[in-house]
């Protein structure tokens, strides 16, 4: 992509910008008003003179699916996200049931359990794959197949078919649970009691495992539970039939001959979603910029064109019609309660997007740009650049609720 500039082959392009985390409550112990204000002038510039749309605050995986709510026309809680993601790994649709099975570790207190996971674990690639393999052998009666995305995003796939046998499994995305009780969090469903006895077993293995012996030893914290959740199969999403020919976009090719437990690739239909009546019409979007596996997934399944997200939006080329784009940088650190982190990604996110789109809006190189935060909807026009009456706000003031 690189070289390649946002020209004039586009005209009038309608983005729309998914920015999680960008106006999230702060997790952390301090106030936001008490940390250090991020320097982001054209972030501020572009939402100071946007009108803006009343919107709840959600959750990642539910706001997520909000932005592509005309995709499938079905609730964020009933959609697969394990299969998704792994489709969004691999461009290539998985077979059966699919549930993510993240490494995690319990803080144990008095009371509760805290939940640890994600990059705070400080999990190596080699540490993953030794765990999950001896996770593996251990369940392989159970048909475990286990997929190491990365270390601290697993999957697995299991041989059972939900259209044979209902599987109900109702679980809490790890995101919503970090840094809070698992006691909370448990599974539920009819199929909750077998997953519990199977997590107290994997609990006994990854305690006594040398690799959690040699992570204590090193002052890490010890991988002593698994943390299953987005139970589900494509096939529950009654997606249509693919056409004949079609793409399965950068990231499929360059993965799908390494994905387990998988199909090989269908083409991709045009871009569908379920009307009132319950039948599928044409999308909002004719295509999605993402690296995230589960917007990938959600993409992938909606028939929509995936591309690999540029580093920044003067890589863009050809990005053409109503295009999302899923900037999901502010997500960990905002999870992470890392406010250092998190005024440095967004100031990163600055120079790489707001400030080029800023410009390109002003050009009217942009016909619209939406930007929707999760916890708010920012809708910019080229001509809101007269709004001079309108004074500049902190980002904290223009994100607040009563804004």
């Amino acid at each position: 992509m690189g070289g390649r500039g946002f020209g004039s082959s586009l005209v009038k392009a309608e983005l729309t910008l998914f920015v999680p985390g960008l106006c999230a409550p702060w997790r952390g112990e301090e106030p936001h008003s008490s940390l250090p204000a991020p320097h982001v002038p054209a972030l501020q510039g572009l939402l100071t003179r946007a009108d803006r749309a009343a919107q709840s605050a959600l959750a990642f995986e539910d706001a997520l699916a909000r932005a592509l709510s005309q995709t499938l026309g079905v609730e964020a809680e009933d959609l697969p996200w394990g299969a998704l993601g792994l489709w969004g790994e691999h461009g290539v649709r998985p077979d059966g049931l699919v549930l993510r099975l993240d490494p995690v570790h319990l803080k144990l207190g008095m009371t509760d359990a805290l939940v640890m996971g994600g990059t705070s674990l400080h999990l190596s690639l080699d540490e993953a794959n030794t765990l999950a393999q001896a996770l593996e052998q251990h369940f392989s009666a159970r048909g475990w197949r286990i997929v190491v995305a990365v270390p601290e995003r697993w999957y697995v796939c299991l041989d059972e078919q939900p259209t044979d046998k209902p599987f109900e499994l109702h679980t809490t995305p790890l995101s919503q649970a970090l840094g809070r009780d698992a006691g909370v969090f448990k599974p539920q469903g009819k199929d909750a009691r077998r997953w519990l006895a199977d997590l107290t077993e994997a609990q006994m293995l990854l305690f006594a495992h040398p690799v959690n012996a040699a992570r204590e030893a090193r002052g890490l914290p010890i991988i002593n539970s698994l943390w299953p959740w987005g139970a589900g199969s494509v096939a529950a999403l009654d997606v249509p039939p693919p056409p004949s020919r079609g793409r399965a976009g950068e990231r499929g090719r360059q993965y799908a001959p390494q994905a387990p437990c998988c199909n090989a690739p269908p083409p991709l239909p045009q871009p569908l979603s379920r009307n009132g009546r319950g039948e599928f019409s044409p999308t909002q979007f004719t295509a999605v910029y993402a690296n995230h596996p589960l917007a990938r997934g959600l993409a992938l399944a909606a028939g929509l064109p995936v591309h690999d997200l540029p580093e920044t939006f003067d890589e863009c080329a050809d990005m053409q019609g109503k295009a999302l784009i899923i900037l999901e940088d502010l997500v960990q650190p905002w999870q992470d309660s890392d406010y250092d982190d998190w005024q440095a990604t967004l100031e990163g996110l600055e120079a790489r997007w707001f400030a080029p789109l800023r410009r390109a809006l002003a050009q009217g190189r942009i016909s619209t740009l939406q930007m929707d935060t999760g916890a708010a909807r920012f809708s910019c026009k080229p001509t809101q650049r007269w709004r001079i009456w309108r004074r500049a706000k902190n980002l904290e003031n223009l994100c607040a609720p009563s804004v």
